[in-house]
């Protein structure tokens, strides 16, 4: 018989917080807990082939990961030469997800037969030269690193000013006080101040169209004087 003036107790409210609480306890127990991998899913992929990021990702079906394990992963990667970052993620279907961000290729470093990103990281893994990859010679390396990116740039933004396209012109970095380029290809040495310019560019266009039968002898070509091209045969 319930007292007169006494209020039922309402239990729905904490059963419904008691629920979530075991929940969210369930939930941080599976996710602390390794689970086994049942498939590996790689996304952004440019240049490595599937084939090749599985290798370094080093993970198969059947493997249990925790998720110590998938930030030591990540941070693996992540260190990498071929990526900048690496997102890994265990699907609650048993999926690991790995999202890789692979550094660009902007040159292929001919001294090295490989090419290199934009920020001068040595991409040893691309050793395969593709045509839209500019070669370049000369520029100083350590530690697996253009140690001057700014160099690459140049090489680059040069390759697009003479527009030939040609996959035998290589461009070397002469360094000096202050250093200078070298386009070489076709049987001749051409030599550009740095960094090479539009002018200089125009300079040399006008020669060969005004003085083909010169351009045609010259073996050596230095345009880093105002106004002149000077020619040696």
């Amino acid at each position: 018989m319930r007292s007169p003036g006494r209020r039922p107790r309402r239990l729905g409210p904490w059963l419904l917080a008691g629920a979530v609480l075991a929940a969210g306890v369930a939930a941080a127990v599976r996710w602390a807990t390794p689970t086994t991998v049942r498939a590996v899913a790689i996304a952004g992929l440019r240049h490595l082939s599937r084939a090749e990021a599985d290798r370094l990702v080093g993970v198969k079906p059947g493997d249990r990961l925790g998720p110590r394990a998938v930030r030591e992963l990540a941070a693996r990667l992540g260190q990498h030469p071929a990526f900048d970052s690496a997102e890994i993620h265990r699907g609650v279907t048993g999926v690991l997800h790995v999202a890789l961000h692979e550094r660009e290729p902007l040159v292929w470093l001919l001294d090295r037969r490989c090419a290199v990103a934009t920020d001068g990281t040595l991409l040893r893994h691309l050793a395969n030269r593709r045509a839209e990859w500019v070669a370049v010679s000369g520029v100083p390396c350590a530690s697996g690193r253009v140690l001057s990116p700014g160099l690459l740039r140049e090489a680059a933004e040069a390759e697009r000013l003479t527009g030939d396209g040609s996959a035998e012109s290589v461009w070397r970095f002469a360094p000096g006080a202050p250093g200078w380029w070298e386009l070489v290809g076709d049987g001749k040495v051409v030599r550009l101040a740095s960094p090479v310019t539009v002018i200089q560019m125009k300079r040399l266009r006008r020669f060969q169209r005004e003085y083909p039968e010169a351009w045609g002898r010259a073996r050596r070509l230095d345009l880093r004087f105002a106004d002149r091209v000077v020619v040696t045969r």
